[in-house]
């Protein structure tokens, strides 16, 4: 087995000596190419990228919104010439095509940027979260930073780093909400338990950080369940799918239904399990000829809901489907820049001025799809859809849409085809049923089931469980795990020893 020739502490130090770029000045670097009619917007060309896509369609994208721009600074009455500098990586070091070794590549451009003095009035930063995390850690960034990706939560509430692809924060968000529903049609229960599977395949960026939030214990969706855990091996999640013994219903993945493909197989599936497949930027599930195949019977997938162009733009038609949000993300970036240079000229402020970095919040702009909206921290918001697979006709079919902007939930189908018993997703405790089922009018405490007539007394423990394994969930939270019998003695007998014994002396009599 191959062994590093540094330790780990001299490797660490040996990496902060390459990321130190020394560049102090950086901010009087900003006017010379963002005053006097002239603007320019510098585009960070890294060989490691959220996506692999081609430096040249990144070009493109950014050449095609700078076309745009132009000819809405001239519908405005706005003389100024906008241009874009391009700085590649010199490939020597940096060389890998991932994210794995971008800490010190975007930190290594700006560098090469101040020293040419190219530095315009924003910067089209690195997607990478490593990149993007190393330079805010290492710098002082007092212009806006554009980023079509840096999706890890590392990267939030940066003052001057707005983000055009769905960071994890935003995934986390409608996680919870989604969780928390029940008012909808076919959700009728809260949930509070789920499995999250991450194991040690090569994910795409965005899976990569999205995974890693749900799985970090700190964050948001963590935070509110009662149970969570991370299963990390092919062999765990199948035997999750039959594990009557499982203490959730639910788990969560990134990937696509290639991805689900590898880890169902032939394997059978409890007919209660929900997973929740997190493909965001593939429109494959809308097109008219996209059929499910079995193995996505059980899976509900999260993705964007798709927009047409409103602009008159072919740079795209290139661009593999799966790939062209990254693209776009770099033209959406050109033209929010645009936007807001049209804004502070016609108001007769100086792009160069300390509030164009704090600009880039807080708006809504013409982008290349239609109105795009950014929130308080610079996070682009879009609307999430949730599809189900018809058992009717094999098609993936809308379920629900959720507007990250206002956080708003919005049925779309009050009665989905789906697997599941009564059109309504399975509670996620197992032995909880599908559907919500009444009690016997016998049973007056709220954690009691069905009482055996073959009994002479309630059971002593909450018999929706059918495993020993304590589960509080099980019992429907403090209120009825309060309601146990078990624990009712117990209080009994810590508050008022003599009426327990009196109490037991009557049922010996």
């Amino acid at each position: 087995m191959e062994r590093s020739l540094l330790s780990p502490a001299l490797w660490r130090w040996w990496l902060w000596l390459l990321c130190q770029p020394g560049l102090a000045f950086w901010g009087s670097q900003l006017s010379r190419n963002c005053h006097n009619g002239s603007y320019q917007i510098s585009v960070l060309m890294m060989n490691n990228s959220a996506f692999p896509e081609s430096l040249d369609n990144l070009k493109d994208a950014v050449n095609a919104g700078l076309d745009v721009v132009r000819v809405r600074l001239l519908e405005a009455g706005i003389q100024a010439k906008v241009n874009a500098s391009f700085m590649y990586s010199d490939g020597l070091i940096h060389n890998s095509g991932d994210c794995r070794s971008s800490t010190c590549e975007g930190l290594d451009l700006l560098r090469e940027i101040t020293r040419r003095n190219q530095m315009g009035c924003v910067l089209m930063g690195p997607s990478c979260t490593y990149a993007t995390f190393q330079m805010y850690l290492d710098t002082e960034l007092s212009y806006p930073m554009l980023s079509a990706g840096s999706f890890g939560l590392s990267c939030d509430y940066k003052e001057t780093l707005t983000r055009l692809m769905v960071p994890a924060r935003k995934l986390l968000y409608f996680l919870v909400d989604f969780w928390k529903a029940r008012d909808l049609p076919f959700k009728t229960f809260s949930w509070n338990s789920s499995y999250v599977y991450k194991d040690t395949s090569d994910y795409a960026e965005d899976c990569f950080w999205y995974l890693n939030a749900l799985e970090a214990g700190v964050s948001y969706f963590s935070q509110v369940l009662s149970f969570k855990e991370t299963l990390r091996r092919q062999d765990q999640f199948r035997d999750f799918l039959t594990d009557r013994h499982r203490k959730s219903n639910v788990i969560v993945t990134c990937g696509t239904p290639d991805h689900i493909s590898k880890l169902v197989g032939d394997q059978a599936v409890d007919e209660n399990t929900v997973i929740i497949l997190v493909d965001l930027f593939n429109d494959h599930y809308f097109e008219d000829n996209a059929t499910a195949p079995d193995y996505m019977t059980n899976v509900l997938v999260l993705t964007l809901l798709p927009r047409d162009s409103v602009l008159n733009i072919s740079f795209s038609r290139g661009l593999l489907p799966e790939k062209k949000d990254f693209a776009l993300a770099y033209l959406d970036g050109t033209l929010l820049f645009g936007h807001l240079l049209q804004i502070f000229l016609q108001r007769g402020q100086a792009p160069d001025s300390s509030s164009f970095p704090l600009a880039f919040r807080n708006l809504t702009f013409p982008g290349y799809r239609g109105p795009v909206t950014l929130d308080d921290w610079g996070d682009i918001d879009n609307t999430m859809a949730l599809l189900y697979t018809s058992v009717d006709t094999r098609k993936y079919k809308l379920l629900l849409t959720y507007d990250t902007h206002l956080n708003r939930t919005h049925a779309e189908d009050a009665s989905p085809s789906f697997l599941w018993k009564n059109h309504r997703l399975p509670n996620d405790v197992p032995g909880l049923g599908g559907s919500w089922r009444p009690r016997p009018a016998e049973v007056s405490l709220p954690c009691r089931g069905p009482r055996d007539p073959t009994m002479t007394s309630w059971p002593l423990r909450c018999p929706w469980r059918h495993s020993l394994q304590w589960h509080p969930v099980a019992c429907c939270g403090v209120r009825r795990l309060l309601w146990c019998p078990w624990l009712l003695w117990c209080l009994w007998l810590l508050w008022c020893p003599w009426l327990l014994r009196c109490l037991w002396l009557l049922q010996c009599l």
